[in-house]
């Protein structure tokens, strides 16, 4: 398990930007992580009050940042990664808000590279599926992140 401290020390998304709360579990295929902040007022994705369900491929982004940075040889130097595509999107709901305190985000990697990475993703609430989809990540390299 990896805290919120891990997530903030490891990923460029920095302050209330990092939605993630916990890396629950990993292994070198998936990720499975916990999160909170989308009941939280001043979510920096929110508009009006309310967290659209398309907020939830930025939640999944970030568990496949932290997937990435948790299977990468400690030696790597992590570098930008970019969502080049979102395939099979389903949205079950309209917005995160009415979900319980605490949401699911599991990433798989289907297949990649060192350039190139697809995912399945599923963002879900007590085993409810709210948003699932498929992403494809290109990783820059030329353009290192510096923690």
């Amino acid at each position: 398990m990896k805290s919120h401290s891990w997530l903030l020390e490891n990923l460029p998304h920095q302050g209330s930007m990092n939605l993630l709360d916990t890396v629950l579990s990993w292994d070198a295929d998936q990720i499975h992580c916990s999160a909170s902040s989308h009941l939280d007022p001043n979510n920096p994705l929110a508009e009006n009050g309310l967290l659209g369900t398309s907020a939830a491929i930025e939640y999944a982004a970030q568990a496949m940042a932290a997937h990435g940075r948790l299977t990468a040889p400690a030696t790597t130097t992590p570098r930008q990664g970019y969502i080049a595509g979102i395939r099979d999107i389903r949205f079950y709901v309209q917005t995160l808000n009415n979900a319980s305190p605490t949401i699911n985000i599991q990433a798989t990697r289907l297949m990649g590279d060192d350039d190139n990475v697809i995912y399945q993703f599923t963002i879900s609430d007590q085993g409810i599926n709210l948003v699932t989809g498929r992403a494809t990540v290109v990783l820059d390299r030329n353009k290192n992140i510096s923690l």
